[in-house]
Protein backbone atom coordinates (compact mmCIF):
# COMPACT_ATOMS: atom_id res chain seq x y z
CA UNK A 1 0.00 0.00 0.00
CA UNK A 2 1.53 3.41 -0.87
CA UNK A 3 0.45 6.04 2.15
CA UNK A 4 0.66 9.46 2.15
CA UNK A 5 0.69 10.88 5.72
CA UNK A 6 -1.50 14.36 5.54
CA UNK A 7 0.25 16.17 8.86
CA UNK A 8 -1.88 17.91 11.28
CA UNK A 9 -0.77 19.66 14.45
CA UNK A 10 -3.02 18.69 17.20
CA UNK A 11 -2.93 17.32 20.85
CA UNK A 12 -2.38 13.74 20.09
CA UNK A 13 0.16 11.76 17.57
CA UNK A 14 -1.75 9.35 15.32
CA UNK A 15 -1.69 5.22 14.94
CA UNK A 16 -1.70 3.89 11.69
CA UNK A 17 -0.90 0.13 10.39
CA UNK A 18 -1.33 -1.84 7.62
CA UNK A 19 -2.44 -5.23 6.88
CA UNK A 20 -2.53 -6.30 3.03
CA UNK A 21 -5.77 -3.97 2.19
CA UNK A 22 -6.46 -3.10 5.46
CA UNK A 23 -5.79 -0.09 7.31
CA UNK A 24 -6.22 0.90 11.06
CA UNK A 25 -6.27 4.83 11.97
CA UNK A 26 -5.98 5.06 15.23
CA UNK A 27 -7.95 1.84 15.95
CA UNK A 28 -10.62 1.82 13.40
CA UNK A 29 -10.12 -0.41 10.52
CA UNK A 30 -11.06 0.37 6.62
CA UNK A 31 -10.86 -2.85 4.81
CA UNK A 32 -9.87 -1.00 1.37
CA UNK A 33 -10.10 -4.33 -0.64
CA UNK A 34 -13.14 -3.87 -2.51
CA UNK A 35 -11.83 -1.29 -4.91
CA UNK A 36 -11.58 -2.91 -7.90
CA UNK A 37 -8.06 -2.78 -9.91
CA UNK A 38 -7.41 0.40 -11.89
CA UNK A 39 -10.37 2.37 -10.49
CA UNK A 40 -10.56 5.18 -8.02
CA UNK A 41 -13.20 6.70 -5.28
CA UNK A 42 -13.34 9.60 -3.32
CA UNK A 43 -11.96 9.13 0.36
CA UNK A 44 -13.68 9.54 3.32
CA UNK A 45 -12.11 10.84 6.48
CA UNK A 46 -9.38 10.16 7.81
CA UNK A 47 -8.79 9.55 4.01
CA UNK A 48 -8.63 12.72 1.78
CA UNK A 49 -8.64 13.06 -2.11
CA UNK A 50 -9.02 9.72 -4.20
CA UNK A 51 -8.41 6.51 -3.17
CA UNK A 52 -6.47 4.72 -5.98
CA UNK A 53 -6.05 0.96 -6.64
CA UNK A 54 -3.50 0.84 -9.52
CA UNK A 55 -2.12 -2.68 -10.46
CA UNK A 56 -3.40 -4.17 -7.43
CA UNK A 57 -1.62 -1.77 -5.59
CA UNK A 58 -3.52 0.63 -3.42
CA UNK A 59 -2.75 4.77 -2.88
CA UNK A 60 -3.78 6.22 -0.13
CA UNK A 61 -3.91 10.20 1.67
CA UNK A 62 -4.52 9.71 5.49
CA UNK A 63 -4.80 12.68 7.49
CA UNK A 64 -2.00 11.89 10.55
CA UNK A 65 -2.21 14.05 13.74
CA UNK A 66 0.51 14.65 15.84
CA UNK A 67 1.10 15.94 19.19
CA UNK A 68 2.58 19.59 18.37
CA UNK A 69 3.73 19.92 22.26
CA UNK A 70 5.98 17.52 21.44
CA UNK A 71 7.18 18.28 17.60
CA UNK A 72 10.05 20.26 16.71
CA UNK A 73 8.49 23.21 14.89
CA UNK A 74 10.49 22.75 11.95
CA UNK A 75 8.80 19.73 9.83
CA UNK A 76 9.92 18.47 6.62
CA UNK A 77 8.80 20.72 3.95
CA UNK A 78 8.82 17.80 1.16
CA UNK A 79 6.01 15.50 0.54
CA UNK A 80 8.45 12.44 -0.01
CA UNK A 81 8.87 12.85 3.46
CA UNK A 82 5.29 11.86 4.20
CA UNK A 83 5.21 9.31 1.28
CA UNK A 84 5.60 5.64 2.24
CA UNK A 85 5.27 2.16 0.90
CA UNK A 86 4.44 -0.30 2.97
CA UNK A 87 1.95 -3.90 2.83
CA UNK A 88 2.22 -5.02 6.83
CA UNK A 89 3.33 -2.86 10.13
CA UNK A 90 2.71 -0.21 11.54
CA UNK A 91 3.18 3.51 9.15
CA UNK A 92 6.26 4.94 10.84
CA UNK A 93 5.88 9.25 12.19
CA UNK A 94 7.58 10.87 9.86
CA UNK A 95 7.26 13.91 12.21
CA UNK A 96 10.96 15.17 13.40
CA UNK A 97 10.21 15.48 17.52
CA UNK A 98 11.98 17.41 20.65
CA UNK A 99 14.61 16.33 21.86
CA UNK A 100 14.01 13.93 25.43
CA UNK A 101 15.03 15.71 28.39
CA UNK A 102 16.90 13.97 31.37
CA UNK A 103 13.71 13.22 33.07
CA UNK A 104 12.70 10.93 30.23
CA UNK A 105 10.13 14.09 28.82
CA UNK A 106 10.59 15.98 25.79
CA UNK A 107 12.10 19.35 26.19
CA UNK A 108 10.25 22.17 26.32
Amino acid sequence: MKITLSPVAYNRNSIISVTGNTVTVDGQVYDLSALPDNSQCDAEFPATGLIKKVNGVIEVTIVYFYDSALADPIQPTSVDAYKFDISEGVVPSPIIWKPLAQDGGHDA
